[in-house]
């Protein structure tokens, strides 16, 4: 049994009424495995009753903004926290990353005005490329290089989407991605939960992908301003599909048994 927990479900748009730019964890055993950091996340969390003392890793999908934006201060609250109670963190925090200058710069902007952010655990940063990045007793992530930042630091491979194994059960999380068909890959024979970003792509396109593939669940995320501004008219849309498909929300969670 597992939980999916979302703190933040808008596309980079300027600040939205109820709406965060993206962030999202699965929780498992008491432990959180959280992908992408957009703005206020941790505040979230946090104000949901989550105990950020216990994310054990963080998965970056892309350095926009919209899904880093958060990221020095759900690492500076993890560490607050700790402070707080003076204790300290035995375990390191896996941070993965898809450019290891992201952190490298993060950390030191951090460090400028704040004090050792490594003072009450370490952070083990690694640098995400295609293939299996992490694995341990509760899930197994996969990472897929996109195209969605193709041009960005003469680099195609700055951009993934995540496949995620967790109690026998397989989630897809795309990032952002520029064409549909790059999620195929990702998607393989097939997969339990697909969450797809909706900020780039046609919602109708988006359903008819998930009905000629072999999706169960289908979560609309990453919301463009087609669903901010007609969300009834996409909730229609939704309901109509032969696949079950839920257009998320922010502080949504998801009980997987």
């Amino acid at each position: 049994m597992f939980e999916m927990l979302f703190f933040g479900t808008c596309s980079g748009t300027e600040p939205m009424k109820d709406m965060h730019h993206c962030a999202w964890a699965i929780k498992k055993n008491d432990g959180y495995y959280w992908f992408d950091a957009g703005e206020n996340c941790s505040r979230t969390a946090h104000l949901m009753g989550e105990n950020l003392r216990n994310v054990k890793n963080i998965f970056i999908s892309h350095p926009h903004s919209d899904h880093i934006g958060g990221l020095m201060n759900l690492i500076c609250t993890i560490r607050k926290l700790f402070v707080r109670d003076k204790t300290m963190r035995e375990e390191p925090l896996g941070l993965f990353v898809p450019k290891i200058e992201v952190w490298k710069y993060l950390k030191a902007y951090i460090e400028t005005g704040d004090a050792n952010i490594e003072s009450r655990f370490k952070i083990d940063a690694k640098e995400i490329d295609d293939g299996l990045i992490f694995e341990d007793e509760n899930i197994r992530v996969e990472a897929f290089s996109n195209l969605h930042m193709e041009h960005a630091f003469g680099n195609e491979k700055i951009s993934y989407s995540f496949r995620i194994s967790i109690d026998g059960k397989v989630i897809v999380f795309t990032g952002d991605v520029k064409n549909l068909d790059e999620v195929d890959k990702v998607v393989g024979e097939g997969c339990d939960f697909l969450i797809m970003e909706t900020g780039h792509h046609n919602v109708d396109d988006i359903i008819n992908y998930s009905e000629t593939h072999n999706v169960d669940v289908l979560l609309f995320n990453h919301h463009g301003r087609y669903i901010i501004g007609n969300r009834e008219e996409a909730e229609e849309k939704a309901k109509a599909s032969s696949k079950k498909t839920i257009i998320l929300k922010d502080k949504d969670r998801i009980m997987v048994k």
